[in-house]
C-alpha cells in the first residue's frame, strides 16, 4: 500500500479567461485547467452563464461561448496544451504548480477559488461562510 505522500498527484494548473469584448480587454475566468504529471489536460469549466448574462445583459453571444469552450476542449485532445489560445477571445493565465490527492481534488479547489461567475461556487467572507444561489 502506498504512503500517503506518495498518492499525491501534482502538475501545473492555469485559469481560463474570456474576453466577452476585445476591444476593452476586460478578462473574466471561466475555468481552470491541470497538466498532470503525465501531460494530460483536465478541466472545470463554467456550465452556468447566469451571472455573464446579468453582467452584460444580452451582449455576449452565449451559445457562441459554448461553442468556444467545446471548440477549446476538441483542440486539447487533438493538440495538447497550447502556450497561447487558437481563439482570440479565450487566453490562458501563466502556468502554477498545484498538487493533491487527486486531479479532481485539484480542479474542485482552484476552480471554487479563481471562477466567481458560477453561482453555485461557496465562497467566504470573514468568518461567514457564503453560499450563492444554486
Amino acid at each position: 500500500m502506498s504512503s500517503p505522500a506518495s498518492s499525491k498527484v501534482h502538475g501545473q494548473w492555469f485559469n481560463i479567461r474570456f474576453t466577452p469584448d476585445l476591444a476593452t480587454g476586460e478578462r473574466l475566468n471561466i475555468g481552470v485547467g491541470l497538466i498532470d504529471m503525465h501531460g494530460g489536460i483536465q478541466t472545470r469549466m463554467l456550465s452556468n452563464f447566469e451571472r455573464l448574462r446579468c453582467l452584460y445583459d444580452g451582449r455576449v453571444d452565449l451559445d457562441g461561448l459554448h461553442f468556444l469552450i467545446e471548440t477549446l476542449d476538441s483542440y486539447w485532445r487533438n493538440e495538447g496544451h497550447p502556450s497561447t489560445s487558437p481563439i482570440a477571445n479565450i487566453s490562458f493565465s501563466a502556468l502554477k504548480y498545484a498538487s493533491g490527492f487527486s486531479v479532481a481534488e485539484i480542479l474542485e479547489d482552484l476552480y471554487g477559488e479563481t471562477v466567481i461567475l458560477d453561482p453555485s461556487v461557496v465562497t467566504t467572507r470573514g468568518d461567514q461562510e457564503v453560499i450563492a444561489d444554486r
